[in-house]
């Protein structure tokens, strides 16, 4: 190649590479949190943090740069609670639902997990925070941690409770001299001169001396509370009824009401000159006198009105307002009617229960019903991740979700991605036509039926396509119990109720050779049927319910949870005692003895020994790879990834040990292009880039990346969109061999490293791919930019 065709070939691999699709590289992972849910904020000069109900954010007050903050970059945990800035150490104190502490100071991460660790039996959730000198003063769950920020390490734990016991703290503040606690029964206060971790030292102050008026304050629940000029600030929370608090005032000795006219409060807190009152509808600034000085009703943010939903606010410099909002995220309010609000964008819910993909975009949805099938009244949402942005639905009119709930199920029609139906436990069966809602199939204008008669509850339990197109759906405790729609818009119902017994009935898989399998709930195993084509005509049904038994005839479990076809046509489910395997399906109707197989993973030990792959776990989820491979969820182990004959763990990844936020694995779903792995776990959704992806009929749409590969980049160099099992070749535009390898399923990666491991030169190098027989090849370009010379 002459020079001037080389400069001409680094042009063009410049030029295609601005306009790549972003992506992670393989074994990264990221998390697809929600981060406009704000719940509490710490601010310091030039950094706010911001917890949400899923996750924990980072503004650059000086860049107005957001960031994502999890276990992904070095945080120790998932679930935070609250946070709170010292100015004195200049570090952010970050506290967990689990008791868990982090830290941070100067962009550096210290954990103080003795808490989390420690046995306590009752709740570590660390509620809020209150700051002295050198220490930090933990609310939590059964009593009050002492947190010494210089020598970084917990100092004592107060149990403040009668006689020594866990009270629960909701809220602390104090003034130097005083440390007040608002807990469960009362306002607790302690003197600092005093020994705090003797609860013989603690008063509660709405036990002592109370007014008439003021008596029913005895052993009541305060949810807030703060010091401002003086006068300790509260709110009286009634637990069983939203709207009556009583925001009351503490000084000398005496009480008063604050306020008396409202009665829904989510905090107070304050600044040197001003109350902060937070309402669940507004923000109040009060003087000294306790005059108005600014409402905050809504925001006018980008010309759009939006209603204000905060949790929690400070005020810095007296002047600027943050507001952490339950729905608009960060909010910024510099003047009385100019706003601005900080959102990443994520999915409205870290609530999740099921996955669909297509080509490259996965569409979740929350909802499910309980461990004893019964409803759980979720309102209806689904979220679609697509050109690395996330776009949510939500209960409203004009998508069809008002007044639906629980969803349970999401298929999208393979001949047409813009065809999706989503089914509820409660309403029956949505269905969306090019990004729009288009009808409910319900009782009124299907086969489908109410559970129990007239119940008034249409249970989807589960949805699969057969390769006709037709579409498969369970219906739980009605007859008949299984439906399908065919291509023509004809709903036919078949009944098996003399099989299924009167249970629910959940997820449907059908196989290549248009075999159904169905779970059956109550421990009913699984239900198996070929319609034979004809679903009008029962008479050449074939069908049969399994007991999910081994070799031996002895019952594995009949507790299914999860069920998949592997590209050998072999049958995996996820028990409540691990996985079993069919491998001669085609056998189901005509044995008389056909039994699951468990794998059994030799322990190597030097006897005969094996262990039952993953026999103590609840197996939630089976996801099978484009190489055949098995992802396993679990419901408390978290995740595992064998081989394809399941003999070999490659990877198990749970919260001790990777950035996975939950080992309870609910459901997970596979990019088929990108092989991106998504878990959904119960705290939320994260995924991580893995090597193989479904592999393509031919070379159309092979793409690398990175691509340039820049100096400082060490990591896998991905060649996708190749034909399933491809031979790959790498050369330099000399020809001579660099690296070769074969795919797994559509993908291979390379370190960018000669046959003896030593980093190549810069330069433009060929990729050369090819099917098992030849009769399919390719011809790829990278520009590597080694950096060495």
């Amino acid at each position: 190649m002459n020079k001037i065709n080389y400069i001409l070939s680094i042009v063009c691999l410049m030029i295609l590479s601005f306009f790549s699709t972003a992506q992670v590289a393989v074994g990264q992972w990221r998390d697809h949190l929600p981060y406009n849910h704000g719940t509490s904020l710490a601010i310091s000069e030039n950094e706010i943090y911001m917890s949400t109900n899923a996750g924990l954010m980072r503004f650059d007050k000086r860049t107005s740069e957001l960031e994502k903050l999890s276990k992904i970059n070095g945080f120790s945990d998932a679930g935070v609670s609250t946070v709170k800035y010292s100015k004195k150490f200049d570090t952010f104190i970050i506290a967990y639902t689990n008791g868990n502490i982090d830290l941070v100071q100067n962009n550096t991460i210290t954990n103080i997990g003795d808490l989390k660790r420690k046995f306590i039996n009752g709740d570590k959730t660390i509620y809020d925070i209150s700051l002295n000198g050198d220490f930090a003063y933990l609310a939590c769950g059964f009593g009050i941690i002492e947190l010494d920020l210089k020598r970084k390490e917990i100092k004592e734990t107060w149990y403040i409770g009668e006689n020594g016991t866990y009270v629960k703290i909701n809220s602390l503040d104090n003034d130097g001299e005083y440390i007040y606690a608002a807990t469960d029964i009362g306002i607790y206060k302690g003197n600092f001169n005093n020994k705090l971790v003797d609860f013989s030292n603690w008063e509660i102050i709405t036990q002592q001396n109370l007014p008439n008026d003021f008596k029913w304050l005895e052993g009541k629940e305060f949810s807030s509370l703060t010091i401002f000029d003086g006068k300790i600030i509260a709110n009286y929370h009634n637990p069983t009824q939203d709207d009556a608090d009583t925001l009351v005032v503490y000084y000398n000795g005496n009480w008063e009401r604050l306020y008396p006219e409202e009665n829904m409060f989510e905090a107070v807190t304050s600044s040197s000159e001003h109350l902060i009152l937070i309402n669940r509808y507004w923000i109040r600034l009060l003087n000294k006198n306790f005059e108005e000085v600014k409402t905050v009703w809504h925001y006018t943010i980008n010309e759009q009105y939006r209603q204000a939903i905060p949790a929690d606010a400070f005020l810095e410099d007296e002047k600027i307002l943050w507001i952490a909002d339950k729905v608009n995220g960060l909010v910024r309010t510099p003047e009385p009617w100019d706003y601005k609000s900080y959102i990443i964008n994520g999915p409205e819910t870290e609530k999740v229960y099921d996955f669909a993909v297509s080509e490259s975009k996965i569409i979740g949805i929350n909802g499910g019903m309980t461990a004893a099938w019964g409803p759980k009244w979720a309102h209806g949402m689904f979220f679609e991740f697509k050109d690395e942005f996330w776009t949510s639905a939500l209960d409203k009119p004009n998508n069809g979700l008002e007044g639906v709930f629980d969803l349970t199920t999401i298929t999208i029609n393979p001949n047409d991605p813009n065809n999706i139906f989503i089914g509820s436990w409660v309403n029956g069966l949505l269905e969306y036509r090019n990004n729009a809602y288009y009808k409910i199939h319900n009782d009124e204008n299907s086969s489908l039926r109410q559970a129990l008669g007239n119940s008034g509850y249409i249970r989807i339990g589960g949805a699969d396509f057969d390769s006709e197109g037709n579409l498969w759906v369970t219906n739980s405790l009605a007859t008949p119990q299984i439906h399908v729609l065919d291509k023509q818009g004809k709903w036919t119902g078949i009944n098996y109720s003399s099989i299924i017994n009167d249970r629910n009935i959940g997820k449907i898989l059908i196989t290549k050779d248009n075999i159904k399998w169905v779970i059956v709930g109550q421990s009913g195993g699984l239900l198996v049927f070929d319609d034979n084509g004809t679903p009008d005509v029962r008479s050449d049904d074939k069908v049969k319910r399994l007991d999910i038994v081994n070799e031996n005839g002895e019952l594995i479990s009949n507790d299914v949870y999860s069920i998949a076809e592997d590209k050998n046509g072999y049958i995996w489910v996820g028990t409540r005692k691990g996985v079993a395997v069919y491998y001669n399906p085609q056998d189901v109707f005509t044995s008389n003895k056909f039994t699951a197989r468990q794998i059994k993973i030799p322990r190597n030990d030097g006897t005969d020994n094996a262990d039952i792959l993953l026999g103590n776990d609840v197996v939630t989820t089976i996801t099978v790879d484009g190489s055949n491979k098995k992802w396993f969820g679990t419901q408390s182990g978290g995740v595992y990834y064998t081989s394809a004959d399941g003999l070999e763990k490659i990877l198990h990844f749970n919260t001790e040990n990777s950035p996975l936020i939950s080992n309870n694995i609910i459901c997970t779903e596979i990019i088929p292009n990108t092989g991106e792995v998504f878990f959904g776990t119960e705290k939320g959704i994260i995924s991580y880039r893995n090597i193989p992806t479904e592999g393509d009929d031919n070379f159309d749409k092979v793409y690398t990346f990175p691509n340039p590969v820049k100096p400082d980049y060490r990591g896998p160099i991905t060649i996708s969109g190749l034909v399933a099992g491809s031979y790959v070749k790498i050369t330099d535009i000399s020809g001579n061999l660099v690296f070769e390898t074969r795919s797994e399923g559509g993908q291979a990666v390379w370190y960018g490293e000669d046959l003896r491991g030593n980093r190549v030169r810069t330069g433009v190098y060929l990729v050369f791919a090819a099917n098992e027989t030849g009769s399919k090849k390719n011809v790829a370009k990278i520009l590597f930019i080694s950096g060495n010379e």
